[in-house]
C-alpha cells in the first residue's frame, strides 16, 4: 500500500545506492523527479547542482517536498548515473487535513 501523507506537510523522500557487492556508493549524478499524477507535468532536481537533492552520506540523497494537492498521486523517482547507475520509483498518496 502506497504511503499517505496530508497536504501541506514536509514529506522526506530518500534512496540507497549500492553497488554490486551491496556497498553504498555515490553515483555520479543523482536525478530525481516527479510528478502529480500521470499527465501532470514533471519537475526535476539534479545532485549535484541543485540544492534540493541532499547527499546524507555515501550512497544516501534525499529530498523534501510539500505536496500541496489533495487526493492525488505523486510519482517520484531518484536516478543515478556515472560511477552507479540504478533508480528507484514510488509514489505517494496525498489527502486533506481534517482540520482545514
Amino acid at each position: 500500500m502506497a504511503n499517505q501523507y496530508t497536504v501541506n506537510t514536509l514529506v522526506r523522500l530518500s534512496a540507497n545506492f549500492k553497488n554490486s557487492s551491496d556497498v553504498d556508493t555515490d553515483p555520479t549524478t543523482v536525478v530525481f523527479r516527479y510528478r502529480i499524477g500521470e499527465t501532470g507535468s514533471t519537475t526535476t532536481y539534479t545532485y549535484p547542482t541543485d540544492v534540493q537533492v541532499v547527499r546524507d552520506s555515501v550512497g544516501n540523497f534525499h529530498i523534501e517536498l510539500t505536496p500541496i494537492i489533495a487526493d492525488s498521486l505523486y510519482y517520484y523517482s531518484f536516478h543515478g548515473t556515472g560511477t552507479l547507475i540504478a533508480s528507484k520509483q514510488d509514489y505517494f498518496i496525498t489527502k486533506i487535513s481534517y482540520f482545514d
